[in-house]
């Protein structure tokens, strides 16, 4: 009963990816479906909310495959996940560092205000990655939350944060051949890279609605 969210295909084979970490497989053009893993959220005998991994149930939001047996599964959370035999099975891969703990408590607001910097967002540490595309080759190019983007130029063995010039989110990325890229996503924005994600301009959309 688990959400889908994503399909991908190669060499004839598809599988999809939804919440509860679900990712599903058929080698026959959809006809029959296993399972190929689920992760639905659950703490264990004492754990409380506060201290359970964010990644364990996070949905898979987004699906590559290179051929029939090497591909990447993300999601939200920074959730991401590599196979090389088909989705039989998966193992977690971390993109980005985890963000170091604060070095000293917040300091005391003064009244019942908050100043402009009690309301600056910090780096989101565990960003979700929404939409992860081919570049060509063995590369890859992922868009998230607030402004995320990496690109991986070995088939996702290691990943480079890239800056992006729009700090809200991005919900899909294609790659439009060569260097260029097209990624695009909350309140209408759109960008365009001809350099491979190095750089980006922005283009006009003639609307505001947020684009899937």
């Amino acid at each position: 009963r688990s959400v889908l969210t994503s399909i991908a295909t190669a060499d004839g084979q598809l599988w999809v990816g939804g919440h509860d970490g679900v990712i599903l497989h058929s080698a026959d053009g959809g006809q029959k479906w296993i399972a190929q893993r689920r992760d639905p959220f659950q703490l264990a005998e004492g754990e409380q909310a506060a201290d359970h991994d964010p990644r364990q149930g996070a949905p898979v939001l987004d699906l590559h495959f290179w051929d029939a047996s090497h591909g990447i599964a993300i999601g939200s959370h920074s959730l991401m996940l590599l196979t090389s035999d088909g989705g039989r099975t998966w193992t977690a891969k971390q993109a980005l560092a985890s963000s170091a703990a604060a070095s000293a408590p917040a300091a005391q607001m003064d009244g019942d205000l908050f100043s402009a910097e009690d309301l600056q967002l910090d780096d989101e540490a565990d960003p979700h990655f929404n939409a992860v595309a081919s570049a060509g080759a063995n590369s890859l190019v992922i868009v998230g939350e607030r402004g995320t983007l990496l690109r991986s130029d070995d088939a996702g063995a290691n990943w480079k944060r890239l800056p992006f010039p729009y700090k809200g989110s991005m919900f899909g990325v294609l790659w439009l051949g060569g260097d260029r890229l097209l990624a695009y996503g909350l309140r209408g924005n759109v960008f365009e890279s001809g350099d491979g994600g190095n750089s980006w301009r922005k283009l006009d959309s003639h609307g505001s609605t947020s684009l899937m």
